[in-house]
């Protein structure tokens, strides 16, 4: 009755690790892109737009700066088009990312 015990919880025990293994790749497969956004004086820009758009295959994220810095993790690696727009000035910018995180610097200028 013991051996059986110890049994089935070492088959158990084996198989939420397996399972968390087999799982740990899912997790490594993506990036993430950090940057700043700066105008024309170099001064970092609040509220701006981000647009991340994967060209291969046209999903789009989109978030806003905070003094001027933004961050996105969680990105499929791949080719990004990355757009920034405030108060009618707008730059768009060509980036990789892969399985780390890529940084990018866009400067808004009239």
């Amino acid at each position: 009755m013991a051996g059986t015990r110890i049994l089935v919880r070492s088959i158990t025990i084996l198989a939420v690790v397996l399972g968390l293994v087999a799982a740990a790749p899912a997790w490594a497969q993506t990036g993430g892109l950090k940057g700043k956004v700066v105008d024309a004086e170099n001064k970092p820009v609040d509220g701006a737009t981000i647009t991340l758009l994967q060209v291969d295959t046209n999903s789009k994220f989109t978030l806003k700066s905070k003094k001027g810095e933004f961050m996105q993790i969680g990105l499929p690696p791949g080719n990004y088009t990355v757009t920034a727009e405030k108060d009618g000035l707008k730059q768009t910018s060509n980036i990789r990312v892969g399985l780390d995180i890529a940084d990018i610097t866009v400067s808004l200028k009239p």
